[in-house]
């Protein structure tokens, strides 16, 4: 573990704690959509350990959360920069019965599922805004 870092504004908890920042490697499987293709690896992921108060909140089952915003800890901008690829990400909700009922892609599209489902085209899009007036405490 790095420094201390404080969270703030986790609005499913109402409460701000102090966690350790840290980074390791993050390793993932990657695929074009057609095949599973060989294990990507960022050297240097950085990540937060928060206390379990500030996930108290979350689903049944969830152990964490993933920061999807226009931070440079985020995950799109760790993977994008790693990877050399577009600082975007689609996330596709799926019907219950999927197995997988999540799936996120990041970088610029085809978005292809297996076995070769493309939903690049069905896809909604909502361009991430930045608020103009501070909300964090």
């Amino acid at each position: 573990p790095g420094c201390n870092s404080t969270c703030s504004g986790f609005p499913f908890t109402r409460l701000s704690m102090s966690g350790n920042l840290s980074d390791d490697v993050l390793v993932l499987r990657s695929t074009d959509g057609r095949s599973t293709r060989q294990l990507a690896t960022v050297p240097h992921f950085v990540f937060m350990c928060a206390p379990s108060e500030l996930v108290s909140g979350l689903a049944a089952g969830s152990r964490g959360m993933l920061g999807l915003g226009r931070t440079g800890v985020a995950a799109p901008t760790q993977l994008a920069t790693a990877f050399r690829f577009t600082k975007k990400f689609v996330v596709c909700l799926l019907s219950s019965e999927s197995s997988n009922p999540v799936v996120i892609f990041f970088g610029d599209s085809p978005y292809v599922l297996l076995p070769g489902v493309d939903v690049s085209e069905p896809v909604a899009y909502t361009k991430l805004r930045i608020n103009p007036i501070s909300t964090a405490g």
